[in-house]
């Protein structure tokens, strides 16, 4: 093979990456409503009379805006650290807007970073990656466009898979809720109050 051989091989290869990166980006995961990538996006947004609410998973599943006020924002993450909270925290803080803001007072720091595929796509903001470097989920390929993604592929498709699959689930608010409830089981409610 000559130099122009290489040469147009690479270049293949090179556009195939950027196209890679496109669609995995702007195509999985931008499109996934649950996704916590998604409600970080809707941080940057200066929503001037929202009330944020930031924490673990205790915040995520356990408090429905949607019940709780109409200005509500639900942040919360699972497996978030208290370096994860405080990158939020400066998101939120360089608004200029003077709304409360919620924070889960955790007693002890969980000393993870949650799953850091959520992270990838936002590497260009530089207030992520100290957290990603803390927690050693930060390599040099997360900055190259069709290699960031390696090794993470999975977690997108089966996150965009199940969010396709789960009808029944709803985002709103950044809570995301199951519409149809279990069923009541009187027998087990009778034996839970039975005292």
């Amino acid at each position: 093979m000559n130099w122009k051989s290489w040469l147009l091989a690479f270049l293949i290869f090179a556009g195939s990456c950027v196209v890679a990166d496109l669609v995995a980006t702007y195509g999985v995961i931008f499109r996934m409503p649950m996704y916590d990538t998604n409600r970080i996006l809707h941080l940057y947004q200066t929503n001037l009379d929202e009330i944020p609410m930031f924490g673990t998973s205790r915040i995520r599943w356990n408090y429905d805006p949607v019940v709780l006020g109409p200005n509500l924002y639900n942040y919360g993450m699972d497996g978030s650290s208290f370096e994860v909270t405080d990158v939020l925290l400066q998101i939120e803080l360089a608004k200029p807007k003077t709304t409360p803001i919620i924070i889960e007072p955790e007693f002890e720091d969980t000393h993870k970073l949650g799953d850091p595929a959520k992270f990838i796509p936002l590497l260009s903001d530089a207030r992520f990656r100290p957290p990603m470097q803390k927690f050693h989920a930060l390599g040099w390929w997360q900055f190259i466009p069709g290699l960031r993604y390696f090794g993470q592929y999975d977690v997108y498709v089966r996150e965009f898979l199940n969010n396709r699959r789960m009808t029944n689930w709803k985002a709103a608010q950044g809570y995301s809720y199951d519409t149809t409830p279990p069923p009541f089981n009187r027998a087990a409610f009778d034996k839970l109050v039975d005292i």
